[in-house]
Parts: C-alpha cells; sequence; structure tokens
C-alpha cells in the first residue's frame, strides 16, 4: 500500500477523532466549570415518559438542582405545584415540567380537562320545554327523568321515574329553527357530565322513553332519592 493511502486510510481518521475529542473536552469543560459556579434552582423533571393527557403523579417526577441559566420561563420548582395536574403534551424523561405543559384546569384547554375524574360527556338534545325552557346554563345541576308508555315489558301503564339526579351541566348550546319550521322548534343541546353508567342509562332511555330534565337550586345537592309516579296513583 503507498504511503498516501496509509495516511489516507489509516492516520487521517485517527487524526480527526482526535482532534474531535479535544474540542468536544473544550467545550464542555468550560460550561461544567462555569456550572459548578453558577447558582442552581429547584426544578421538577419527568423520571419517565409521561403520556399527554395523563395525570401527574408523584412518583412520575422528582427535583433536580440545575444551573439556573438553563431553567426556562415557567419551570415549575416544587412537587407539588405539578402532582395532580394533567398533562397537555407528552413530557420525556428529564424533561422540565413547565407550566404551559399542563392543563390550568379553569375550562380554557378544552372540556376533557373540565371533567370531573370518573365522569364522560354526554350530549343530549332537548326541545326547549325538556330543557326546562332554555333557563338552562353551563355549571347548573339538573335532574334527569324519563317517561315510558304503557304497555313495556315492566311497565303495565305509564310511569315517570327519576332516572340520574345532581347532574352537571357543562355547555349549553342553542340551535335556532331551520328555515320553513315553526318558532320555537329549535332544539337545545346539553353536555352532561355523567359516569359510564348513568351514560348508557340516558342513552337507552332516549331510545325507549322521553326525556325531561328538572333544574335543581343553586348549591342544593340533597339526594331525592328513587321517584316513580305512575298514572293509577294520579287517580288515588
Amino acid at each position: 500500500m503507498s504511503r498516501g493511502r496509509i495516511v489516507r486510510y489509516l492516520l487521517l481518521p485517527v487524526l480527526v477523532g482526535l482532534a474531535v475529542t479535544v474540542l468536544v473536552a473544550f467545550y464542555i469543560r468550560v460550561p461544567a466549570g462555569q456550572a459548578e459556579s453558577g447558582p442552581r434552582v429547584p426544578v421538577v423533571v419527568a423520571t419517565r415518559p409521561v403520556p399527554a393527557q395523563t395525570r401527574l403523579e408523584a412518583d412520575m417526577l422528582a427535583v433536580r438542582q440545575v444551573p439556573a441559566d438553563l431553567v426556562g420561563r415557567g419551570a415549575i420548582g416544587r412537587l407539588e405545584d405539578a402532582v395532580g395536574k394533567v398533562t397537555k403534551v407528552p413530557l420525556a424523561e428529564g424533561e422540565f415540567v413547565l407550566a404551559s405543559k399542563l392543563a390550568r384546569g379553569d375550562g380554557t384547554d378544552g372540556l376533557a380537562y373540565r371533567l370531573p375524574e370518573g365522569t364522560r360527556a354526554l350530549t343530549v338534545a332537548a326541545d326547549p320545554v325538556i330543557a326546562v325552557g332554555g333557563f338552562v346554563q353551563p355549571g347548573d345541576r339538573v335532574d334527569v327523568f324519563i317517561g315510558l308508555p304503557g304497555g313495556q315489558p315492566g311497565v303495565a301503564q305509564p310511569e315517570v321515574r327519576l332516572l340520574v339526579e345532581n347532574v352537571l351541566v357543562l355547555a349549553v348550546q342553542q340551535q335556532t329553527a331551520a328555515e320553513g319550521q315553526p318558532a320555537g322548534e329549535g332544539l337545545t343541546h346539553l353536555t352532561l357530565a355523567v359516569s359510564p353508567a348513568h351514560a348508557a342509562a340516558i342513552v337507552l332511555a332516549e331510545q325507549e322513553g322521553r326525556l325531561r330534565l328538572a333544574l335543581r337550586p343553586a348549591g342544593d345537592d340533597t339526594p331525592a332519592g328513587p321517584i316513580t309516579a305512575r298514572l293509577a296513583d294520579l287517580a288515588r
């Protein structure tokens, strides 16, 4: 092998690697020295990858002391300010936990972040009579009744039952009557926060009976208990 090829294939890669090693060591050593003498601040970091829309637990996080000049705006410095919050975006292992990456909990981040734990958002369509004349507002609570016609299995005569009580209203959307329809026939779409079991019951009730909502007084969370009214009872 010629001398030129020896230099090209053997010595040149060694020299380049050595030069790179020296440069890397130089650039790493200088910031490290500055970091040791500079101020450090506590920052909450993720100890493992965390998906979006995940409620943060204490074992997902840790507090690390890092150079102050590396800490970005909005970094969280205490565990108690992050635990229990819900992530809006995924977090990588070791990533700083920023306030902008967590849901604020005031409803501005979307409906999914406003739902009480264990509930689901379910939308029902109701005419003005069913929807308490349009007086229901987001944040109100309602009781949901179902009217069942008689002659069905288990329902010998017409009756009304209290299906679900003390339901939180998340949103109310008014839909005006379509062109050509009589006035007052617009629909109101109410989005309710209900458990999965109650959601299934309301969906079935929409198919088999007729829903009716009753607006609760503000601050009244007293259980009404099982309520059933039958046509025969009214004749007594």
